[in-house]
């Protein structure tokens, strides 16, 4: 990690890889959500794989499946989840 500085500005980082629970698993978000101090509500959860979006989605994030192929209306549509529009 220190190797990366911009990992300096990231609230929490959850690794798959130290945890050993990977998304879609419910853990998987709820363990990223008591990082972060966070409700499921507070936050959107972004990803490109739609079965990813369902397991957010199924502990109650408000998420956005990112259109690799439509990138400015994913982000419009991020924007809007987190009210910076």
């Amino acid at each position: 990690m220190e190797a990366f500085p911009l990992f300096d500005r990231i609230d929490a980082f959850v690794d798959a890889s130290i945890t050993g629970v990977l998304k879609p698993h419910p853990v998987a978000y709820k363990q990223a959500l008591l990082e972060m101090d966070e409700d499921a509500e507070s936050v959107v959860f972004v990803d490109d794989q739609p079965i990813n979006i369902a397991g957010s989605e199924a502990v109650g994030i408000p998420s956005v499946w990112f259109d690799v192929t439509n990138p400015v209306r994913s982000v419009a549509a991020t924007v809007a989840l987190l009210g910076l529009d």
